[in-house]
């Protein structure tokens, strides 16, 4: 889906200098003789990219393994940009640039949604701009790999094994770990794909969704997918539905299905950053550093013994920063493909 941003503001994008000027020795070397320009810029992301866009640590930097690690590294013609970025599910980060917008400024410059629902909505309602479909991705089953858990179907098959829970003190001994469906786009797509497999068995829509949340999910529905993917990870929940890309960070966890529903990550510029002539600047070296990056043609090759998926970008760069390896960022090409 292409959007307004590319048609307004491609011109603005074509004239950053989107090429490194940092050799590798450099890019990896800190940034005691970056000078940032005074506007940062505010990032709210899906949970789920936090492996790729990493966390500011207590150093003022982010990971050298990350995207923004190397966006603050980069020289966009002489300027330098800070971006602060807030984690959450999308639907959480929807309604806090909502909260902000009724506060009567959008302080936030750039959305990165995990799902099209997110970003749709905060474009019908004015807060975003413009937006462009980013990445896309899969959702897995995954339990821990000591914990011996073993079923046939996947998906289709996790409510029977489910049923065979003990229970003791009024809580079974199997559960199951997903996102609340109206803010979490991966609890979303998870009730997706059991209403599919409903519709296969000739079921109403709906039936394998609450059978299992009503009775195998004791600690609740999930605020966002990294709570989901911890709580498995801790031994809290026996099974949790969440992105391929959470999967892959780790190597305690066991695939136990995956699905493509479709899963498309967008990212917008709002409103208020795209009539602030400075903001708009940084917000858009931002969202045209991402689109570089990750929709460029030349994909790295797929290596079947690592844990990635086929065709996913953000599995491919989470990779790729994880082994650091930066050589990928130094050919740039705008398409709008």
């Amino acid at each position: 889906m292409k959007s307004k941003f590319f048609k307004r503001a491609s011109g603005i994008l074509l004239t950053l200098a989107l090429v490194f000027t940092l050799s590798l020795s450099a890019f990896a070397s800190g940034s005691s003789t970056i000078t940032y320009e005074d506007t940062e810029i505010e990032l709210k992301a899906a949970a789920s990219m936090v492996y790729s866009l990493g966390a500011r640590q207590s150093n003022g930097e982010y990971p050298t393994n990350t995207l923004l690690y190397a966006f603050e590294h980069t020289n966009f013609g002489g300027l330098y940009y800070r971006v602060n970025v807030s984690y959450d599910s999308s639907g959480n980060l929807l309604n806090a640039m909502r909260a902000e917008q009724a506060a009567g400024s959008i302080t936030t410059d750039v959305f990165l949604s995990a799902a099209l629902a997110q970003m749709t909505t905060a474009t019908n309602e004015e807060i975003i701009d413009s937006s462009y479909d980013l990445l896309n991705n899969r959702l897995v089953l995954v339990a821990r790999t000591d914990s011996n858990v073993s079923f046939s179907g996947g998906y289709a098959g996790v409510a029977a094994w489910l049923a065979g829970a003990t229970w003791v003190n009024g809580v079974p001994n199997r559960t199951f770990a997903v996102g609340d469906p109206d803010i979490v786009p991966a609890g979303n797509y998870t009730k997706t794909v059991f209403d599919r497999i409903d519709v296969v068995n000739g079921v109403a829509s709906g039936t394998t969704w609450d059978y299992i949340t009503t009775n195998y999910c004791p600690n609740g529905l999930y605020s966002n997918v990294t709570n989901v993917l911890n709580a498995v990870v801790a031994g809290t929940e026996t099974v949790g539905s969440v992105y391929s890309t959470d999967a892959a960070t780790r190597t305690d966890l066991v695939e136990l299905d995956n699905k493509n529903v479709d899963i498309i990550y967008p990212v917008g510029i709002t409103t208020a950053a795209a009539a602030d002539a400075t903001r708009n600047t940084g917000a858009s070296a931002l969202v045209e550093f991402f689109f570089t990056d990750l929709a460029k043609s030349a994909a790295p090759a797929y290596d079947a013994n690592e844990t990635v998926l086929y065709n996913n970008r953000d599995s491919y760069l989470t990779y790729y920063l994880s082994t650091g390896n930066y050589s990928f960022f130094l050919t740039y090409g705008f398409s709008a493909a």
